[in-house]
């Protein structure tokens, strides 16, 4: 208290094996406080609290420098939402357990694995194929163990106590989901794109290529609905199934997904241009300027229009069974990709064109 300079307890800074930062203000009756948690291997966690954001950052930066080592400063450099050190094995060496030193910001999984050197590296959370836990025997004990893969990379990691590894389990599970209705927001495949469009279009590929009017049909509001909410909350574990979902919910969920993210995805800006585009009559120049445009897209939704416009060509493709020529797709997906609630001959025949 403020009449004594009397310790009540004293924390070891090199036993500090976590640092959690908290972004989310708590209140009090005098206002906000501004919190970060300490870790211990004795599976004890100390909250403490500060007046201000930057009293929090100085203290939480105060702390990081004197438990993090040198060859992982850059870290603690970072907008950091948790760091500390961790077990890991790799596919250099699956035989043993090692000690690395790990950060956590938003989405990303920062870390430096090898001591000997300054060497960062990190996976980025939303990307990840496969994320999960099981247990292990090590030692005559049963410990949790973290699988993480991505792009062909893979990792696993474990605590050194079942408080922190919970700790970094949660963060690592809701970095990972989906969080907010934005393209990039969302988990994605290797290849950057959405997994909920891709898991679709391989549904409808498999199942649908030769259904007549295939994207034409409505499916069940409900149903599309239940869908997308499945596919919100972990569209990594989430598989659709045939017999189980209907084709028709299928596409409905591709198109409403298209139509209710954040920002189109040939974006809102790039718009004037696309439809200005239809002024060139010459094919090959007017696909040069498309060309153009698509290059500036963000990577995300250059990747996600390479999927579905690859997709649309395929069903266009079958034609001749399904009756979805590229003008009658580029008649539902024009407003789904531009983002319009009417709908115009110009739009239908940019998309035609990205079609054929």
């Amino acid at each position: 208290n403020d009449k004594s300079t009397a310790p009540n307890g004293t924390i070891n800074i090199n036993e500090v094996i976590c640092l959690a930062v908290h972004k989310e203000d708590f209140y009090l009756n005098t206002g906000p406080i501004f919190t970060f948690e300490i870790y211990l291997p004795s599976e004890r966690a100390f909250l403490f609290g500060a007046e201000t954001s930057q009293a929090q950052r100085k203290w939480t930066e105060a702390i990081a420098k004197h438990f993090v080592p040198f060859v992982a400063e850059n870290l603690t450099e970072a907008d950091y939402d948790l760091i500390g050190q961790l077990y890991y094995k790799d596919c250099h060496a699956l035989d043993q357990w090692r000690k690395g030193w790990f950060s956590m910001e938003k989405s990303s999984l920062r870390f430096c694995l090898q001591m000997q050197e300054v060497q960062e590296d990190r996976m980025y959370l939303r990307r990840l194929q496969e994320l999960t836990i099981s247990t292990v025997v090590q030692n005559g004990e049963k410990i949790d163990v973290l699988l993480l893969v991505e792009k062909g990379r893979t990792l696993y990691i474990h605590g050194h106590s079942k408080l922190d590894f919970t700790v970094w389990h949660t963060a690592i599970e809701k970095a990972a989901g989906t969080d907010g209705n934005a393209l990039q927001d969302q988990q994605l495949s290797k290849n950057d794109v959405p997994i909920i469009v891709n898991s679709c279009i391989a549904f409808v590929t498999q199942y649908g290529l030769g259904c007549k009017y295939i994207y034409q049909k409505n499916g069940d509001p409900l149903h599309i609905s239940e869908l997308l909410e499945s596919f919100k909350k972990d569209a990594r574990s989430f598989k659709l199934r045939a017999g189980k979902h209907q084709l028709e919910d299928v596409t409905g969920v591709l198109k409403n997904f298209l139509s209710d993210i954040d920002d189109a995805l040939l974006t809102k800006e790039l718009y004037p241009y696309w439809i200005s585009a239809l002024d060139t009559q010459d094919d090959k120049e007017r696909i040069k300027k498309y060309g153009a445009f698509i290059r500036s897209l963000p990577g995300v939704n250059r990747a996600t229009l390479a999927a579905v416009i690859e997709h649309l060509y395929r069903v266009q493709k079958c034609s001749e069974i399904n009756h979805m020529n590229a003008h009658n797709l580029a008649l539902v997906f024009s407003s789904c990709l531009f983002q319009t609630k009417g709908q115009t001959s110009e739009e239908v025949n940019v998309i035609e064109d990205l079609i054929n």
